[in-house]
């Protein structure tokens, strides 16, 4: 199959939002729909219960071996998507009903990436809120030039609402992180940085949605959230400083550890240090946190 656009939508235990976030996306012979289901319980009674996305023409449903990570199921699906293009998707948000007017106007677009704004509502009273708003401020940072491209997308770092060329994904040869959360952060500053060609485009593709009890509902998260939040921070300062980009000031990465201590306990504090080890980041940020204490 010729297609053109490749839609990865990442899932996890809510098969009635991805029936929604799907009924969004029109189905046709140039667009490849490829589910990703993070190990949700019951995924086996899906065929049953939830037949219009399994008959959907031109969808793939794959899974992955082990839960935990949206990012790890965007990397399946990076691994099947054949299109041109290539659009993130999370299940439970959904795109604008002319998605398709707006995207064929840029399938000929001679970039690596495009950027379009967003919108945002309660996912059940569909009633306006405001999460969409550091992303379009990000893109009006640019569009008014005070902002260069890496400047605009670290002032919010997401994948939704962007198209990006799947050539230019497998010759950049960037991937998302297998985190807990923030897995799409260093992709998308990643994508930024290594563009050469891209375009900002002022006009709405895609509604982020609020819901309680998701990753972002703070009164969900868990201290492998806090830790993982705090690590993705670690590597993206480290690889900021590394690659000569303004950046904000690294993170003292062994005071974070103490300061988990504090609010969280042992556990949590042990299974941060493991995690600093991991991404060599153990002692990011020491020198100018003591630097700022002897001054």
């Amino acid at each position: 199959m010729n297609y053109i656009y490749s839609i990865i939508i990442p899932h996890y235990n809510i098969p009635e939002l991805l029936v929604r976030c799907l009924k969004s996306i029109p189905v046709r012979e140039d667009i490849q729909v490829i589910v990703v289901d993070d190990c949700s319980p019951n995924a086996d009674t899906y065929k049953e219960r939830f037949p219009e996305i399994f008959s959907r023409p031109n969808l793939e449903w794959y899974s992955t071996s082990i839960g935990g990570s949206a990012g790890r199921a965007r990397n399946i699906g990076l691994e099947h998507a054949s299109g041109k293009w290539v659009l993130f998707a999370d299940a439970d948000d959904f795109y604008v009903p002319n998605m398709y007017e707006i995207l064929s106007s840029h399938a000929n677009d001679d970039v690596d990436v495009i950027y379009f704004k967003a919108d945002s509502v309660d996912t059940i009273t569909l009633l306006p809120s405001d999460r969409h708003l550091g992303r379009n401020e990000s893109l009006d940072l640019y569009i008014s030039g005070e902002a260069s491209n890496i400047e605009a997308i670290l002032h919010f770092t997401v994948v939704w609402s962007t198209m990006y060329s799947k050539k230019f994904i497998i010759d950049s040869n960037i991937k998302f992180d297998a985190t807990l959360c923030g897995n799409d952060i260093m992709f998308a500053v990643k994508a930024a940085h290594k563009s050469q060609k891209y375009k900002y485009i002022d006009e709405i593709l895609y509604v982020i949605t609020y819901r309680e009890n998701s990753l972002h509902d703070s009164k969900t998260k868990s201290y492998q959230h806090y830790v993982t939040q705090h690590s993705v921070d670690a590597r993206l300062c480290k690889y900021c400083k590394q690659e000569g980009i303004n950046y904000k000031k690294p993170p003292c990465v062994l005071r974070d550890i103490y300061i988990t201590y504090t609010i969280f306990g042992v556990k949590a504090a042990i299974f941060h240090f493991k995690m600093a080890l991991k991404d060599k980041a153990l002692t990011l940020g020491l020198k100018e946190y003591l630097v700022r204490k002897i001054l």
